[in-house]
């Protein structure tokens, strides 16, 4: 009978789990923003923007946010100078907590 492999904790790195979570947690966070958005306007939403601290751009994947979410998803820096941001949220973006914006 074999043995289960061991694990080599050095290798497992926290940081990837961390920002696993991070992503459920704004994609649930649109999900709702988006139901809001219907609630009030009663208007759908077209288009999220997400706007994250530079450390964390490589966290959010445009194209998979856009496939989970089923709207076109586009994901900014909060320091980049070509975002597209009209109403400043790129401001509120804290460590795991992105800026969003609905259109």
């Amino acid at each position: 009978m074999e043995e289960w492999p061991k694990v080599d904790e050095k290798k497992i790195d926290e940081n990837i789990e961390k920002a696993e979570q991070a992503g459920e947690k704004t994609v649930a966070d649109i999900l709702n923003i988006l139901k809001i958005v219907k609630e009030r306007t009663e208007k759908e939403g077209k288009k999220v923007y997400l706007y994250v601290i530079p450390s964390e751009i490589g966290n959010y994947n445009a194209v998979e946010l856009t496939r989970r979410i089923g709207l076109s998803v586009s994901v900014f820096a909060v320091n980049d100078k070509k975002k597209y941001d009209p109403e400043g949220k790129a401001g509120k973006a804290k460590p795991r907590k992105p800026g969003i914006f609905v259109e």
